[in-house]
């Protein structure tokens, strides 16, 4: 039920929820991991997808 583009971000999201529970790498590194270059546009997407940043959310 989700267009590519959102089955896309979704899927990086719920990588980067792993991530940031699993590793200790920064935030800045995952964001780029996951295919976001610019960690601005990876926290906003982040937070309006899981309802906290991406820091909150591994703390």
């Amino acid at each position: 039920g989700k267009s590519p583009i959102q089955q896309l971000i979704y899927l990086r999201i719920k990588r980067a929820k792993n991530l940031l529970l699993n590793t200790r790498w920064p935030v800045a590194h995952i964001a780029a991991y996951v295919g976001y270059p610019n960690i601005f546009n990876f926290s906003k997407r982040f937070k309006k997808s899981v309802g906290v940043s991406p820091s909150e959310f591994r703390k």
